[in-house]
């Protein structure tokens, strides 16, 4: 969904890039030719497919930006610029990948995607020139996006976060301490309430349009879910690095504890 996008005061059409928007550059009977990038796409690369939308409305006279479809991410003229990250750093001086935490599920980093003169076949294409509609994407995206992130992927996050800021709690002697269960008590409320409110954008939502099959989460539920986890996801963080204090900076890495 997102892209570099060129001046934000300015209309798409009068950028000096014109491809900072990802926009159809051809077509003919079997397809369409794209160009120009995504970014902050997360873990794209390790995806089979890779589904394209608009980032934002488009208008008369920019019908070539008006475009969705599907494409492998092995398709010829896709390049995954990943970014460098201290846990990128960290995975090239490993000597044992268990030192990285999960072997298994690891951590994810975001890439922009650039896409050069890349075809698409007409199959995989599901929006392409038609303007007015591009925004009703855009939406429909939000709404499912602001329900999963508000209620399901930070509060996973929270679980991990809550879980160690108990452990440390128990490492340190402090089952005891008033202060701290409450520091607890408080996360624990923080992350239910996020994953109430995504549960209830989930059970309230409704079939669009009736009789399609295609059902999406309640809109208002959705927007307080990703609200709240927004406040409640930093407030968690900070309660944990209350209870965790110098430990978190100190604490030995498993290489550093292999060290004879």
């Amino acid at each position: 969904l997102t892209e570099p996008r060129g001046n934000r005061s300015k209309k798409t059409l009068d950028w000096s890039d014109p491809y900072l928007s990802l926009k159809v550059v051809d077509k003919n009977a079997d397809g369409i030719v794209v160009r120009g990038a995504k970014i902050n796409i997360s873990g794209a690369y390790a995806s089979h497919e890779i589904v394209v939308l608009p980032q934002a409305a488009h208008f008369k006279g920019e019908e070539d930006y008006a475009v969705a479809f599907a494409t492998p991410v092995d398709a010829k003229g896709i390049t995954f610029v990943c970014q460098y990250s201290p846990y990128s750093a960290e995975r090239d001086m490993a000597d044992d990948i268990e030192e990285l935490g999960n072997p298994v599920f690891g951590q994810r980093e975001t890439s922009m995607v650039v896409f050069d003169n890349v075809f698409v076949p007409w199959e995989r294409v599901f929006h392409c020139g038609e303007y007015p509609y591009s925004v009703k994407l855009v939406t429909r995206f939000a709404r499912t996006h602001r329900m999963t992130c508000g209620g399901t992927c930070k509060v996973g996050f929270m679980n991990q976060i809550i879980g160690s800021a108990k452990l440390i709690q128990e490492y340190k002697g402090l089952e005891k301490a008033a202060h701290i269960n409450e520091e607890l008590a408080e996360m624990v409320a923080l992350r239910e309430t996020c994953r109430a409110c995504g549960l209830a954008a989930a059970h309230k939502g409704s079939e669009e349009p009736p009789g399609s099959g295609v059902f999406l989460p309640d809109e208002l539920m959705g927007n307080v879910s990703k609200l709240n986890v927004c406040n409640a996801f930093w407030r968690v963080m900070a309660l944990a690095g209350d209870i965790g204090g110098g430990l978190i900076v100190t604490l030995p890495s498993l290489k550093e504890l292999k060290n004879p």
